[in-house]
Parts: structure tokens; C-alpha cells; sequence
């Protein structure tokens, strides 16, 4: 079975998970856990769009990203649009993976044949 969590930092600037759950989920916990269980972590251009509403985002994808590359941990970038006019809009999200110089060989979806050889990995 495959688990998740995604937080949502709601319109009142609370968090949508309990405080209890997120003590567990610091950044290098996340992703040495990620590591282990075979599990891409997401870059989101749609968080990167509302940054005025989404405290820190830039300062916490850097500490992820940093992490990631790391430990060699590959990730997927994605619009994660909630409204239809972003779809597929990813800009943003490739502006700070180039920020940052992001090993391109850690992005699934840069490449179907790698994402392919990750997915397929997950089924096994």
C-alpha cells in the first residue's frame, strides 16, 4: 500500500494536519523516509504562484531540495493546479530548481523513460 500526506496552508494561515503530525515530518526525516520507501517528492509551481499566502515556501523547498539531492532522492515537478487555466504551467517550479542548480537526473518526469523505471520499481 502506498501512503501520503499533503498539508494545505489554508486561507486563516493554519495548516490542514494537526501539529502532532508534522512534528514527524521535519525535512530530513522526510526525505531519508522518501529514500527508503521509494517515494518522489513534489515540487509544485501552483505553492510557488501563491507565495504571498504560503509562508516560506522558497526557504522550505530549499531546505528539501537540498536534502534531495543529498541523498539522491528524485522528485516530480508538477502545475498541481487548482484552476484550470494552470494546468501544465511549470515555470516557476523549473525557475527555482535552476536557482538552486537541481541535478536534472533526480526529476522523474524530465524523461518518460525514467519515470517508467520508478513507477515500475513501485509495482515490484
Amino acid at each position: 500500500m502506498i501512503h501520503g500526506c499533503e498539508i494545505n496552508v489554508l486561507n486563516n494561515g493554519t495548516l490542514s494536519l494537526e501539529e502532532k503530525y508534522i512534528d514527524y515530518l521535519d525535512y530530513v526525516r522526510l526525505v531519508q523516509a522518501a529514500k527508503q520507501y521509494h517515494v518522489a517528492l513534489e515540487v509544485s509551481n501552483s505553492s510557488l504562484v501563491k507565495k504571498d499566502k504560503r509562508l516560506n515556501c522558497y526557504e522550505n523547498y530549499e531546505k528539501m531540495l537540498t536534502l534531495c539531492q543529498q541523498y539522491k532522492v528524485p522528485i516530480i515537478v508538477s502545475s498541481d493546479a487548482h484552476d484550470p487555466s494552470w494546468v501544465g504551467y511549470f515555470d516557476l517550479a523549473l525557475d527555482l530548481l535552476e536557482k538552486f542548480h537541481f541535478d536534472e537526473s533526480l526529476i522523474l518526469n524530465n524523461d518518460i523513460d525514467k519515470l517508467k523505471q520508478f513507477i515500475k520499481k513501485l509495482a515490484l
